[in-house]
């Protein structure tokens, strides 16, 4: 299997091609075995298309090693708060609630939160949410989300004019 990773996301390899065909077991019957790797929008996961259907990198993994797991309120959490980064020790299986508050205290501590001016300011001058996402290692909704919260009106898609 050959894999293209577009979003240079840190992935084992075998790995990932060991939960692939475990998940899948027709695809290595088709002609074409090449594996495109690309982020969702946003940046946020990586992921993979097979059989119609877009699947999360890391979900495949942790599937693949651990079956009975990633039931009901069960969630992949990345160590490094990088989703691109699905290497077997940067992720860790847990409850939805436990997720929720790891978050939610990083949401208090980070940046874009005592930074509420400067965010603004990047945001008026042209920043997209995605480049202050990137800036303040957050979502791009989550951007979006404290500047609805901060009363500034959302711009329409195309209206980034500032580039890195």
């Amino acid at each position: 299997m050959e894999f293209t990773n577009r979003c240079k996301c840190v992935v084992d390899y075998k790995l990932l091609e060991r939960a692939i065909l475990h998940t899948f077991p027709q695809f290595p019957q088709r002609k074409m075995q090449r594996v495109s790797i690309y982020a969702d929008e946003g940046g946020r996961r990586a992921r993979i298309w097979i059989e119609g259907k877009n699947h999360i990198v890391c979900r495949l993994i942790i599937q693949y090693l651990y079956p009975e797991k990633l039931e009901g309120d069960i969630l992949i959490h990345h160590q490094d708060k990088n989703p691109l980064n699905n290497s077997l020790e940067n992720l860790r299986i847990m409850l939805r609630d436990k997720h929720s508050s790891i978050h939610s205290i990083d949401r208090r501590k980070s940046p874009y939160n005592s930074d509420k001016n400067n965010v603004i300011s990047l945001y008026r001058k042209g920043y997209s949410s995605i480049q202050l996402g990137r800036k303040y290692n957050c979502s791009f909704t989550t951007i979006l989300k404290r500047l609805q919260e901060w009363g500034i009106p959302r711009r329409r898609a195309g209206g980034a004019k500032h580039n890195e």
